[in-house]
C-alpha cells in the first residue's frame, strides 16, 4: 500500500511539474494583450559552380543484338573521348541500356519492324568552360541527341542556411517595426516555422541538335550562365506585453 501511495505521489508531482511548465509556456505566449504576425523572406543569389550535361543515344536495328551493340559502341566511344578531360568516375554516369521491340499496326494486326536500343549518359563538369568541349565530343562520338544541361551549386545546403538566416532577420525586423509603429512591446516569440518557398531556380538550357550546332554564335549564347536564386520564408507570431 505504501508503494502504491508513493507511486501515486510521484505521478501527481510529475503531473504538477508538467502542468506548471505548460502554464509557464502558456503565460509567456498569452495572446490576451494581442499578437504580431509576420512573414520574413530571405533571398540569396549565387552563381552556379557546376553543370550536368545530358546526352542520349537511340538506335533502331533489325535485331536486338545489333541495336544494343551500336548503342554501346557509341557510348564507349564517347566515354573514351572524355578521358583527356581528366573527369572523375563519379562525373560520368551511363544509365542502364534499354532494348525493346518496335511494332507497326495495320488493321488490328501487328508487325515487328525491328528493335530499338536507348541509353542516357550524364556528364558533370565543375569547369563550366568545358561545356562546349564535352558537347563537341558527344556529337563527334555519334551521340544523336543532346538533351540539355542544368547548372547547379555544389554546396547548396550552405546557401539555403544563409537564406534562412536572412529570413529570420527579416521577420524580427518586421515585427519590431510594427511594434514601434503602434507603440507596443513584443513579449515572446510563440509560433515559428519555416515555409517551403520552393523557389530554387537553376538555370536550365537545351542545346541544339547536331545539324544545328554549326551556328557557333548561337551555341555560345546558349551557354550563358545565369545566377541561381534561393528563397526561404519563415512565419512568426509574437505575443505582446
Amino acid at each position: 500500500m505504501k508503494k502504491s501511495l508513493q507511486a501515486l505521489s510521484l505521478s501527481l508531482a510529475a503531473g504538477a511539474m508538467l502542468l506548471s511548465t505548460q502554464a509557464l509556456a502558456d503565460s509567456k505566449c498569452s495572446l490576451k494583450d494581442g499578437k504580431i504576425t509576420v512573414q520574413g523572406t530571405g533571398t540569396m543569389k549565387v552563381m552556379p559552380d557546376e553543370a550536368v550535361l545530358s546526352f542520349s543515344v537511340t538506335e533502331i536495328k533489325d535485331n536486338a543484338a545489333a541495336a544494343r551493340n551500336s548503342v554501346e559502341e557509341r557510348v564507349t566511344g564517347f566515354i573514351t573521348a572524355l578521358k583527356p578531360l581528366n573527369l572523375g568516375q563519379n562525373q560520368i554516369l551511363a544509365d542502364n541500356l534499354t532494348v525493346f521491340p518496335k511494332y507497326s499496326y495495320n488493321e488490328g494486326k501487328s508487325k515487328l519492324e525491328g528493335y530499338s536500343a536507348y541509353r542516357v549518359v550524364k556528364v558533370t563538369v565543375d569547369n563550366l568552360e568545358l561545356i562546349p568541349k564535352v558537347t563537341d565530343l558527344a556529337l563527334e562520338s555519334g551521340i544523336n541527341e543532346v538533351a540539355g544541361f542544368e547548372y547547379q551549386v555544389k554546396d547548396l545546403e550552405s546557401v539555403k542556411k544563409e537564406a534562412a538566416k536572412l529570413a529570420i532577420k527579416d521577420a524580427k525586423e518586421k515585427a519590431q517595426l510594427l511594434a514601434d509603429g503602434f507603440e507596443v512591446k513584443i513579449a515572446h516569440p510563440c509560433d515559428l516555422q519555416f515555409v517551403e518557398a520552393g523557389s530554387i531556380m537553376p538555370y536550365r538550357n537545351r542545346l541544339m541538335m547536331a545539324k544545328a550546332a554549326s551556328d557557333n554564335a548561337a551555341v555560345e549564347a546558349s551557354y550563358e550562365v545565369q545566377p541561381m536564386t534561393v528563397t526561404t520564408q519563415v512565419n512568426a507570431v509574437f505575443s505582446l506585453k
